[in-house]
């Protein structure tokens, strides 16, 4: 479906839901939208795979950025191996698009990372690998799997949303050819300072890391969300008009 997502053009539902792991899970917004659109999940927010939809991506003539399973996580420990493999194989058959990854469950996508390039073959190149951290620990768990793992830093990017806590990783930024931040924004939100994510350019600046931030919460006074300006330019996998 259309993403709505400023860095994504098409979200690739072929997962959907989650499970209660992580500091997020409150207040998810995928899991308010389970409930407005109970169809879309399967009938709620359990996770589970949809077969179905493998061949989505092949009905999408044009190129797009397609973020995979963006309301739920592959690498959730629910969603089986060969269902994974099932996902790289439909990649592999549409190889127009670009791909990102983005999960929380890092241990299990740096596991997977070599037998799912067995299976992507070619099209392991239009692939992004995504990692969500939170705060200053996660992130630094983060940096440590993606250093020691089989990942290239010109595929990996860091997902810094909803940020919970400030995070200072200084020129071990530079493992990532992009990073993402934001707030949450929802009913219930948690304050995330501007400062948090001034800091975060700062440091992204420093490494020579292209930074987005979506949006941070405002201060007394200010508008509840606070959208940074300017918008993002070209990110490292943008496809321009033509592209094949």
């Amino acid at each position: 479906m259309p993403s709505g997502i400023a860095y994504c053009d098409e979200t690739w539902n072929v997962v959907t839901g989650c499970t209660a792991d992580f500091p997020c899970w409150e207040r998810c917004w995928a899991r308010g939208m389970c409930q407005r659109f109970p169809k879309a999940f399967g009938g709620d927010f359990t996770p589970r795979f949809h077969p179905e939809r493998l061949d989505q991506p092949l009905h999408w003539r044009e190129p797009r950025v397609i973020l995979v399973a963006a309301i739920g996580d592959l690498f959730n420990d629910a969603i089986g191996d060969d269902c994974i493999f099932q996902v790289c194989g439909a990649i592999r058959q549409a190889p127009r698009h670009r791909y990102l990854f983005l999960t929380k469950r890092w241990q299990r996508m740096a596991r997977m990372v070599l037998p799912m390039l067995h299976h992507l073959g070619a099209n392991g190149d239009p692939v992004w690998w995504g990692f969500t951290a939170w705060d200053n620990d996660s992130a630094r768990t983060v940096v440590n799997i993606v250093r020691d793992c089989f990942f290239r830093s010109d595929d990996v990017w860091l997902s810094l949303e909803p940020l919970l806590g400030p995070v200072n990783l200084g020129d071990d930024l530079g493992l990532f050819n992009q990073v993402i931040a934001g707030c949450e924004s929802g009913p219930g939100a948690r304050h995330t300072p501007c400062a948090w994510f001034r800091d975060v350019q700062s440091q992204c600046r420093e490494a020579g890391v292209p930074c987005y931030v979506k949006q941070a919460s405002g201060e007394a006074g200010e508008p509840k969300v606070i959208h940074f300006e300017p918008e993002p330019g070209d990110l490292p996998w943008t496809l321009r008009k033509g592209a094949r």
